[in-house]
C-alpha cells in the first residue's frame, strides 16, 4: 500500500511540477510565444458541429481559431508603494483549444487560421508600443493605467477591421495571392515590432491567474475608454 500511495504521489507531483514549470498554456489556452507554433492537434474541437458545417461549405472556412487577447493591470498591494512604484500591465494572446476547430487535414487551411494568431500577436504589442509611447510624453507613474483600457479598446477595434480585410479577401472574394500578401504583411511587422512581443512574463500572468511580482496585485477597478466621443 506505502508503495502504491508514494507512486500516486510521484505521478501527482510530477503533474504539478510540469504544471508549475510551463510557461506556454493552461488547461484551456495556449498564449502567444515566438519559439511555437501551433499544431493540428491544438484544434481540439472535431465535433463537426452544423454551424462550422456551414462555413466550411460557403466560405471554406473548415478551420477556426477562437482567439482572444487577455489583459490584466497589477499595482502594489501596499497604498504607499502606489505613489513610487509603476503599476504592471500585461497582454498576451490566447488561443481556446477546446472551441477552436477544424473539418480537414488540409495544411493550407491550417495555415490561413494560425495567421489569426499572430495578427492577436500584433494588437498585444500595439498595445505596448501605445502606452510605452504615452509613459516616454509624460513618465509619471499611473499614466498607463489611465490610458490601458482606452488604448486597449481602440486596438481592439482595428484588430476586428484587420481580421474581418484578412477574411474578406481570403475566405470571401478568395482573391488569388492574398493569403501570401497577408502573411508576408502580418511577418514584416513581426519582425518591426519584435521589441515588443508577449514574454514569459506575460504568459504566466495568466497561466497563474494571480500577480506574478512579489506585494503586487490585480488593480480592482480601472479607467474606461477615454477616447470614446
Amino acid at each position: 500500500m506505502k508503495i502504491i500511495v508514494l507512486s500516486l504521489y510521484i505521478i501527482f507531483l510530477s503533474f504539478t511540477l510540469y504544471s508549475q514549470s510551463d510557461t506556454l498554456r493552461n488547461e484551456t489556452h495556449i498564449f502567444w510565444c515566438e519559439e511555437y507554433t501551433l499544431q493540428f492537434g491544438d484544434f481540439q474541437d472535431t465535433s463537426r458541429l452544423a454551424k462550422h458545417l456551414e462555413w466550411c461549405e460557403s466560405k471554406s472556412l473548415c478551420w477556426g481559431a477562437y482567439t482572444g487577447l487577455f489583459s490584466v493591470m497589477d499595482i502594489p498591494k501596499k497604498e504607499k508603494d502606489q505613489q513610487r512604484k509603476e503599476e504592471v500591465i500585461y497582454f498576451a494572446p490566447a488561443f481556446e483549444l477546446k472551441t477552436s476547430y477544424r473539418l480537414t487535414s488540409d495544411s493550407l487551411d491550417y495555415l490561413k487560421q494560425i495567421i489569426v494568431f499572430d495578427m492577436y500577436e500584433l494588437a498585444a504589442r500595439k498595445c505596448r508600443i501605445q502606452l510605452d509611447s504615452l509613459y516616454k510624453t509624460n513618465p509619471t507613474i499611473g499614466i498607463k493605467g489611465i490610458f490601458f483600457k482606452s488604448v486597449e479598446i481602440e486596438v481592439n477595434a482595428n484588430l476586428g477591421k484587420m481580421v474581418k480585410a484578412y477574411t474578406n479577401e481570403v475566405y470571401i472574394q478568395k482573391l488569388e495571392g492574398s493569403f501570401l500578401k497577408w502573411r508576408t504583411l502580418i511577418d514584416n511587422l513581426l519582425n518591426e515590432t519584435k521589441e515588443f512581443q508577449t514574454t514569459t512574463n506575460d504568459r504566466l500572468r495568466f497561466i497563474q491567474n494571480k500577480p506574478i511580482i512579489k506585494g503586487y496585485i490585480k488593480a480592482p477597478k480601472v479607467i474606461g475608454n477615454l477616447f470614446e466621443k
